[in-house]
């Protein structure tokens, strides 16, 4: 797992005022496993008030392997 973590591709994407999603470029996102959990950081507080600002309460992680067909999977968010 940790090798496929660390050759994917990690993005943070954002909604335009017209609806379609983009990258934010300049986002510093890390991914990391640790035990039996992918460990997803951002340290950007302009990146975590884009995430959070309206504080959802699940997120969207859309996976990809290669040779098979895009999956996706709704996790949820916790605040502590």
């Amino acid at each position: 797992m940790s090798d496929l973590i660390s050759t994917g591709q990690k993005s943070l994407f954002e909604r335009t005022e017209q609806g379609l999603m983009t990258v934010v470029r300049d986002a510093d996102v890390k991914v990391k496993v640790k035990g039996d959990l992918v460990v997803i950081s951002l340290r950007s507080s302009k990146d975590l008030e884009r995430l959070f600002s309206s504080r959802p309460t699940e997120a969207v992680c859309r996976i990809k392997y290669p040779g098979e067909q895009e999956t996706s999977q709704t996790v949820q968010i916790v605040y502590q």
